[in-house]
């Protein structure tokens, strides 16, 4: 830096100038001249080696890639645990923004994603296994079967949670397009179905809501309505 600041004061060099030239931030040469930054030491010591943040990095990922992704708050409690045995600059050995600043400046193919509710039945059956022979079935079934381009319908739903939402933030790696994270069981959700056949036409949207069944009176000659 200090060769860029001499070549800058020699030649009279605009800042912005500068800037493009060198590709740092007009703030930053500002501050150098001004004599506000005086060495070009970058922030406090990291508490991992290299190698041990790249595995945790690679940890991250997997635990989202099997539905179990980690939140900043369960990162920091893992890191933490690791560093107790270990000089760290942090206020009683806890963690703090800037060590998560830093953390993703230095894993810039790591961020944060919203996550899409998944159940634990629907987890279970997206296995490679159950995935694998689903197809063998159905490769099976169109080999036996000549089906027409009428016949061939593909449906699709999507649900809308009724009532707190459930996503959160969990870290993966950047550009990943769905990420999911496994909740409880035990939510209202309505569902809303569409399908169309391969010809492109379509039948009208199913839409299911959560309701409660009624029981019919199956007593021999029973008015149906009176009985409920």
């Amino acid at each position: 830096m200090k060769g860029e600041l001499k070549y800058l004061k020699d030649n009279d060099m605009p800042i912005r100038a500068a800037s493009r030239k060198w590709g740092i931030p007009t703030t930053t040469l500002s501050k150098w001249l001004g004599g506000l930054i005086t060495t070009s030491k970058k922030g406090p010591p990291t508490i991992l080696m290299c190698y041990e943040e790249d595995l945790i990095v690679e940890w991250c990922k997997e635990m989202a890639s099997v539905g179990h992704g980690l939140q900043i708050a369960n990162l920091k409690v893992e890191v933490t645990q690791i560093g107790q045995s270990r000089p760290n600059p942090f206020t009683n050995g806890l963690l703090g923004k800037s060590w998560w600043l830093g953390f993703k400046c230095r894993h810039p193919k790591l961020t944060l994603h919203t996550t899409e509710g998944l159940h634990k039945d629907e987890a279970l059956n997206l296995r490679l296994a159950i995935v694998f022979s689903f197809y063998e079935i159905l490769l099976k079934a169109y080999s036996t079967n000549p089906y027409g381009s009428a016949h061939l319908w593909n449906y699709d739903e999507t649900g809308i949670q009724a009532g707190k939402n459930g996503a959160m933030g969990v870290l993966d790696r950047r550009g990943s397009m769905s990420v999911s994270y496994i909740i409880p069981k035990k939510l209202e959700w309505n569902t809303i179905l569409c399908c169309v056949n391969s010809l492109g036409k379509s039948i009208p949207g199913f839409y299911l809501f959560k309701g409660k069944p009624q029981l019919q009176n199956y007593i021999s000659k029973c008015d149906l309505m009176l009985a409920w």
